[in-house]
């Protein structure tokens, strides 16, 4: 796949709890080098998470901190071009893990990954499939 490189580097950069890291000038280089605006950039980027995601090639943990690290890129991105394309496609998959973050229940016996992340990219990568 064309984004083995980015997903490679970013698996050596796994902290010990899972956690990876990109920074705005990685975004921006990976996007330039493909050719692509940042949000066609985070679109493709996002299937590529959910879709690594649900074939169990990343954790929740990577794929959550790889996605709110494009989330500020996108927003300091916003910020400063008004005018910008939202990237649906990405924001749909934040969203998803985003969900996952938190308990809903006060004792904290529920499964927000499971709950929420889970069935949220399942229908996402469904409803890529059907406009394939």
């Amino acid at each position: 796949m064309v984004m083995n490189a980015i997903f490679n580097l970013l698996a050596s950069r796994c902290d010990d709890a899972g956690f990876t890291h990109a920074d705005r000038d990685d975004i921006n280089k990976w996007a330039r080098e493909r050719g692509l605006s940042l949000p066609d950039f985070l679109d493709r980027i996002g299937f590529e998470i959910a879709d690594r995601y649900q074939a169990g090639q990343h954790t929740f943990q990577f794929c959550d901190s790889l996605v709110n690290d494009l989330w500020c890129a996108l927003i300091e991105l916003v910020v400063k071009n008004d005018d910008l394309r939202w990237p649906d496609d990405f924001y749909e998959v934040y969203e998803a893990f985003d969900a996952g973050e938190f308990h809903r229940l006060p004792d904290k016996s529920d499964d927000p990954e499971s709950d929420f992340t889970k069935p949220l990219v399942a229908a996402f990568l469904a409803r890529k499939a059907d406009r394939l």
